[in-house]
């Protein structure tokens, strides 16, 4: 039986570690390139943006009401059933109604 601090267990430990610390070197790194890249399309937009106002004007414009489809889209109409059309409808008088105003 081995102890827990035999050779082999530090051994172990050891690569994890080194893994652990080529991962979070590696996870660095590609932050560090996503960062460039982000930064690299903004100065890109502002750019064209400047350069074409009615272009950027016009494609915000398009995706503003494609967001507002696909929300209105994903709402439920009400949905009327026979009485509310019924109500919706003036109310028409009745014979008693007109019974009723000529006794008055």
């Amino acid at each position: 039986m081995q102890s827990v601090n035999s050779p082999a267990s530090d051994h172990r430990l050891g690569n994890e570690a080194h893994t652990t610390d080529r991962l979070v070197e590696t996870g660095k790194n590609v932050a560090s390139q996503v960062r460039k890249q982000t930064e690299g399309m903004m100065d890109q937009t502002i750019e064209t943006a400047k350069q074409y106002p009615y272009a950027t004007l016009f494609m915000t414009a398009a995706v503003a009401f494609a967001f507002g489809a696909l929300w209105k889209a994903g709402t439920q109409p009400r949905r009327f059933t026979m009485d509310d059309w019924l109500n919706q409808l003036p109310r028409l008088p009745d014979a008693a109604d007109k019974l009723r105003s000529y006794w008055r």
